[in-house]
């Protein structure tokens, strides 16, 4: 038997955190078999998808009898400032035109985070249905787009 060394050892115990990019139920059912958790993506985002979300990996979990509940990441794209709207839509169409100028267009309505209303909102609703972790998606490069968020999110 031939045995291999990877190097760079991992800094934590154990290696890494595995978190599977996982989105349909099939898919975050198989993750519970090797994944430390699921890290999803919300174009709202929806109280009601994350929700059957993380309620299908909690179950998932606790099927394959794992000592551990899964962690929960969500992601979700936003815009703030002047011209958030605009931002957004532009950054959509640009994103998701692989799929058509009319696809891209539907989908733009449903991501609605575009204040620093809807951002606290946002935030707090994924805060109670569980969210481990908040990955906020920006869809510009511009750097004051962060103060903005900290601005709003302390």
């Amino acid at each position: 038997m031939v045995q291999v060394l990877l190097e760079p050892l991992p800094v934590q115990p154990g290696g890494p955190e595995l978190l599977a990019g996982a989105l349909a139920p099939q898919s975050i059912c198989r993750s519970a078999k090797w994944a430390d958790g699921i890290c999803g993506f919300s174009f709202g985002p929806s109280a009601d998808e994350v929700s059957f979300a993380y309620e299908t990996a909690r179950r998932a979990w606790r099927e394959a009898e794992r000592k551990t509940p899964p962690r929960l990441v969500m992601s979700f794209w936003y815009a703030l400032g002047n011209r958030a709207r605009e931002q957004l839509d532009l950054y959509l169409q640009r994103y998701l035109g692989f799929l058509g100028d009319d696809v891209a267009k539907a989908l733009a309505p449903t991501v609605r985070t575009t204040s620093a209303t809807a951002l606290r909102e946002a935030a707090r609703m994924l805060a109670d249905l569980g969210t481990d972790e908040l990955l906020l998606v920006p869809t510009t490069a511009d750097p004051d787009e962060v103060n903005r968020v900290a601005d709003v999110l302390g």
